[in-house]
Parts: structure tokens; C-alpha cells; sequence
């Protein structure tokens, strides 16, 4: 019985997120009547505030083993909770924030920068990829952390900066593109963790 219980919550809260995304997509007036800027900026910025510190700690962690897969894992992680924190922060609307491509773009960028990163992870620690970061963890995880901050920063600063807030005619194919990158560096790893 408890065995049941205890698959019964993991079933439910690996379902529950589809059978609503499910719901909300067969029944789109309903998705609109929840839709508020306030409630994207607090909801997405505050889980990906708190995936951030994770992502952070265990950076810290990561840094001190000086294990290249590890690190790259947290540099992913760390990708996300930043381009995401970004996202939930360029939501229009918002404190004066206006339409912007941003929004959109760093959902992305989150998604092929994570499967980059643990792409390198999956590389054996002796491969060429993690030469670099096995001599010098600190400077392999200080640079693309500050490179990603500062962009994210500047764009949610500046969200009508690179493109005066139109998209680019080239973005909507490289973001099929991309999408399908990252599908499959991500199956590629989960071969080899297989």
C-alpha cells in the first residue's frame, strides 16, 4: 500500500503539469483568463531565482572537485536559472517594460546552452572539451557565468536593445533549429548515460 501510495505522487505530479498543459491547449479561453504579466514576472523570476541559488551552490561545490563533467552540469543549470530569471524579467507589461523579442528569445537560448553544457558533460573527463576546464575550473565557470549575467542583465535593462524590439528575419528558423539541436544532443546524451 505504501509502495502504491508513493508511485501514485510521482505518477500524478509527472502527469498532472501534461494533462493541464492538455486542458489549457484544448481549451486556449480558459489559458487567456489566467494569463497576467504580474503573475508570469513572480512565478517564472521566482522559481528561476531559486533554481539560480541551486544552480550556484552547487557551482561552488562543482568548483572545488574540479571534475569537468560536474561543472559543466552546473554551468547548464546555472544557464537556465539566469536566462529564465531574464525571462521572467522582460515579461511586457510589467514595470514599464514593453514588447520585446527578448521574452521569447531566452527560453531558447536556456534550452541550447543546457544541452550544450551537459553535451561537454558527457564527454569523458580526459576528452579535449574538458581539457581546459579540468587545468583552470574556477576561470571555466567565472567566464561563461559573467558573459551570460552581463548579457541577461543588459537586455533586461535594455529589453529593445539588438533589433529595436522587432524580431529578426532569420530568428523564427533558428529557433526550429536550435530546438532541434538541443533534441538531439540531448538524446545523444541520454545514450550514454544509458
Amino acid at each position: 500500500m505504501r509502495r502504491f501510495r508513493r508511485w501514485s505522487i510521482v505518477a500524478g505530479l509527472l502527469l498532472g503539469p501534461i494533462v493541464l498543459l492538455l486542458v489549457l491547449r484544448a481549451f486556449p479561453a480558459v489559458d487567456v483568463s489566467w494569463f497576467s504579466p504580474q503573475w508570469h514576472l513572480v512565478a517564472v523570476s521566482g522559481i528561476a531565482a531559486c533554481a539560480l541559488a541551486a544552480a550556484t551552490a552547487a557551482l561552488v561545490t562543482a568548483g572545488r572537485s574540479g571534475q569537468p563533467n560536474v561543472i559543466w552540469l552546473g554551468i547548464g543549470c546555472l544557464a537556465v536559472g539566469v536566462c529564465m530569471l531574464g525571462h521572467g524579467l522582460t515579461t511586457p507589461g510589467v514595470m514599464g517594460t514593453p514588447s520585446n523579442q527578448w521574452v521569447g528569445r531566452l527560453p531558447y537560448m536556456a534550452m541550447l546552452v543546457f544541452a550544450l553544457c551537459l553535451f561537454a558533460a558527457g564527454r569523458p573527463p580526459t576528452s579535449r572539451i574538458n581539457h581546459f576546464v579540468r587545468r583552470a575550473p574556477i576561470a571555466a565557470i567565472v567566464a561563461p557565468a559573467t558573459v551570460m549575467a552581463a548579457l541577461v542583465a543588459y537586455v533586461t535593462a535594455r529589453p529593445l536593445s539588438f533589433g529595436n524590439g522587432e524580431a529578426y528575419g532569420w530568428e523564427e528558423n533558428f529557433y526550429d533549429i536550435s530546438t532541434l539541436v538541443a533534441i538531439g544532443l540531448l538524446l545523444n546524451f541520454s545514450q550514454q548515460a544509458s
